[in-house]
């Protein structure tokens, strides 16, 4: 295993058990290429989604590698700003990532057409890792055959399915392949 640790650790690991050390963190962000300062913060904060949504843009590595050439800049002047200061331009730049960000989803064209089940409101679109967990388990695959085949742990591949089935507002592995079919996400299997 990449972290040089056992299956099982690796799974008490990515679950949040067992022993949460800096090495073991740099460690999994080597192995899956993930952001390790949102590992780092998102253990501090007891917030394992600020990890998740940080995986692909590296958005907190981004921000301490600007907060590094900040520091560098000033030189130990950063105890000469005022915390208004500070506050109002952190607000700033959050307010505009946050537009960014909105106007890229803004901008995103739907992956499928939008669908009222019950009457109730449409179902949030899938990413694309949940689409391919359950591309993978339409085709039989278990959740262990799924995470060697794309390089992640079965809990993981769980924790995507289980997102899909709530993203698709079904409750099993089944419905989920079933529905995502309907909808466009998955080709029809062939037998």
């Amino acid at each position: 295993m990449a972290m040089g640790i056992g299956l099982r650790s690796y799974e008490y690991f990515e679950a949040g058990r067992g022993p949460l050390t800096n090495e073991r963190l740099q460690a999994f962000a080597l192995a899956t290429d993930s952001d390790y300062f949102a590992l780092a913060l998102g253990a501090s904060l007891s917030s394992p989604t600020l990890a998740f949504e940080c995986a692909d843009n590296k958005f907190i590595m981004a921000f301490v590698s600007e907060l590094q050439a900040f520091e560098a800049e000033l030189a130990g002047g950063v105890s000469t700003l005022e915390a208004t200061a500070i506050f109002s331009a952190f607000g700033a730049a959050f307010r505009e990532l946050a537009g960014h960000a909105r106007s890229r989803a803004e901008a995103a064209p739907p992956l499928h057409d939008p669908i009222v089940m019950d009457g109730g409101p449409h179902h949030a679109p899938l990413t694309p890792r949940q689409i391919e967990c359950l591309a993978w388990a339409r085709d039989g695959k278990s959740s262990g055959d799924i995470g060697l085949i794309l390089g992640i742990s079965a809990r993981t591949v769980d924790g995507h399915v289980a997102e899909a089935c709530a993203r698709l507002e079904v409750r099993t592995r089944v419905q989920a392949v079933a529905m995502a079919t309907q909808l466009g996400y998955l080709e029809p299997s062939t037998p």
